[in-house]
């Protein structure tokens, strides 16, 4: 049917209710982390109708209108927050190893190296070899040089909105004293804060790369750690 099309079940434009739906002390980390994962898509004929409706509505809407399997899932669910994205983005994978079981987990091969992206890659236990975007391949020892070779790359491609990008995020500061452990370096006048794990360094990596809409170009090599 070409009038099927994917719908992001927590909206691109939150509202209030929306925000007291996931939660309101974590709304804006779990938009940031989950908006453009495979658990918070799902497809329907009636985008437009839908749009950034309170997900009971959206269920309702489901409810009378579809009779596709993906989007009739959601009628299980009694409450959209990060705990249900995550079982349905589970629910979706196994669907998908079901229908295609030799498809290698979703691996991608380039130049004879095998690359994930950004929704597969599980930090821990792993450190980067290098990070592909759009053209360019950029090497990495850690995540937090990663982190900084991703954030150079972008505040080199559009310098403006990277420093829009920066003065919203809390890691990012021009005054060392707002960090607890601020790098040596700097990008465009910007210091990093340092002191966070493997999770909270990846998941600034995918904040930047989808604040720059090209979350879905993004590829990563890893190894595991000695």
């Amino acid at each position: 049917d070409k009038n099927i099309t994917i719908e992001h079940i927590m909206p691109q434009k939150l509202t209030k209710t929306w925000k007291k739906e996931l939660g309101e002390s974590c709304w804006q980390e779990v938009h940031d982390k989950y908006l453009h994962t495979i658990g918070n898509i799902t497809l329907t004929g009636y985008n437009r109708k839908l749009g950034n409706k309170p997900f009971e509505d959206k269920k309702d809407i489901i409810k009378e209108n579809s009779n596709i399997p993906l989007a009739k899932e959601l009628l299980k669910y009694p409450q959209w927050n990060e705990k249900s994205i995550k079982k349905y983005g589970q629910y979706m994978i196994d669907l998908f190893i079901n229908a295609y079981p030799d498809f290698d987990q979703y691996k991608y091969k380039k130049d004879d190296e095998t690359y994930l992206t950004l929704n597969e890659v599980n930090p821990t236990g792993f450190k980067p070899e290098s990070i592909h975007i759009s053209d360019k391949n950029i090497s990495a020892y850690n995540w937090i040089t990663l982190l900084k070779e991703t954030l150079k790359y972008f505040s080199q491609k559009d310098k403006a909105k990277f420093e829009q990008y920066a003065e919203r995020e809390q890691y990012l500061s021009k005054d060392t004293a707002n960090l607890r452990a601020p790098s040596r370096d700097n990008i465009n006048g910007f210091h990093i804060e340092t002191n966070n794990n493997a999770d909270t360094l990846f998941h600034m990596i995918k904040n930047i790369c989808n604040y720059y809409n090209c979350y879905d170009d993004v590829l990563i090599k890893l190894k595991k750690k000695d």
